[in-house]
């Protein structure tokens, strides 16, 4: 809920209503590939304005609609989607701890997002990592990581 304070895009109260008779008229109908077609067909931006004005209108979390009314990788795709559209910065971080978490390294996402946001916003998502995590990620990267790959992405990181 917290997030819904953080950034307020600029999107017509026109729209957001469309938007919002739109995905709920989709939901009623339990139409999954009209959700999927409409979320994909708008920005990020009109994702964000329909996550809070259907939360101001209901009262539930979009994202956790459905996530209720979907299978797991639909649900995923959805959460991902949704999460990304609240806060970008705070959706990597999560991601980053999340391939890091546990045994093993999802080598394939953590060089996904340090690459491809080295260049635009990583300080931003190493500072959503520190408040979600209370660690630093250069330290968790290291701690995780070994050799070659280990140097690059610390290079990228620092």
């Amino acid at each position: 809920k917290q997030w819904y304070q953080r950034r307020v895009r600029a999107v017509s109260d026109s729209q957001q209503a469309a938007d919002l008779s739109e995905m709920k008229g989709l939901m009623e109908g339990r139409n999954i590939d009209g959700i999927a077609t409409f979320l994909t067909s708008i920005s990020l931006a009109r994702i964000d304005a329909l996550q809070r004005t259907y939360f101001m209108e209901t009262a539930d979390e979009l994202v956790t609609v459905l996530a209720e009314m979907t299978g797991h990788h639909v649900k995923d795709c959805f959460t991902s989607l949704l999460l990304a559209a609240r806060d970008f910065d705070y959706y990597a971080a999560y991601e980053l701890h999340a391939a890091m978490e546990g045994s093993g390294t999802d080598e394939g996402t953590l060089t996904r997002i340090v690459v491809t946001r080295a260049d635009k916003d990583l300080a931003s998502i190493k500072d959503s990592y520190k408040k979600l995590t209370t660690r630093e990620l250069a330290k968790d990267v290291k701690d995780d990581t070994s050799g070659d790959y280990r140097r690059v992405l610390l290079a990228l990181i620092n």
